[in-house]
């Protein structure tokens, strides 16, 4: 009789053990599905073509896509690298190398569609992510350097202006070359305007911020 009792108290407690390592291996496995976690950005790659992919909660979406190589037709290649998120995160900036050359592409995750783009190197978001910026330039002719306010994207503030002519503006006439960045010392977008090409002999510079202080 003592050995029945004994043994059902073991057939028990072995029960009992497994039922809260179940629940212990349960709660674990939900714990590493990772819930409401930071989105990651990455680019993926199936024979000629390049993706950009976002991460959320473990479910991967393609948001752009571009050929590496075109046999078909060489001016229509898209390589896309270097992805990042704006400050405020709703809006993924990317480098995209083109036959034409380098562009900075904004994609909007709310409308999921391009909404702008700019030069390589020349592109961004101020830190509070209030202003988007860009510049671009081009030797055929052409150049641009704004500031556009943040959810609108309507124009603040144009270095340049409107074109009157070839070659000529409403503002700052006779600068050929530009770079822009953001300065985090005092919070502003700079604009630096060449009046050459060549790094050599940049001739006549002139310095613009945005917003002025």
């Amino acid at each position: 009789m003592k050995k029945n009792i004994f043994l059902s108290l073991i057939l028990l407690l072995i029960v009992t053990i497994g039922c809260v390592e179940q629940q212990e291996t349960t709660q674990k496995s939900s714990q590493d599905i990772p819930k409401n976690s930071e989105p990651t950005l990455k680019i993926g790659k199936n024979g000629n073509v390049n993706y950009l992919v976002i991460d959320k909660d473990g479910k991967e979406t393609i948001l752009a896509e571009g050929k590496i190589k075109n046999q078909e037709d060489p001016t229509n290649i898209s390589i896309i690298k270097n992805p990042r998120f704006s400050p405020n995160k709703n809006y993924i900036l990317y480098d995209d190398g083109t036959y034409f050359g380098e562009l900075t592409q904004v994609y909007n995750l709310k409308e999921s569609r391009i909404i702008d783009r700019g030069d390589v190197g020349k592109t961004g978001f101020s830190n509070d992510g209030k202003y988007f910026y860009k510049c671009r330039t081009g030797r055929g002719g052409g150049i641009e350097a704004i500031v556009k306010d943040v959810p609108n994207f309507n124009v603040v503030f144009d270095v340049f202006g409107k074109q009157l002519s070839e070659g000529k503006h409403e503002l700052n006439n006779g600068f050929n070359d530009l770079d822009c960045s953001y300065e985090k010392s005092t919070q502003q977008i700079k604009f630096t305007l060449y009046e050459n090409w060549e790094e050599s002999d940049r001739g006549n510079i002139k310095i613009l911020y945005y917003p002025k202080k």
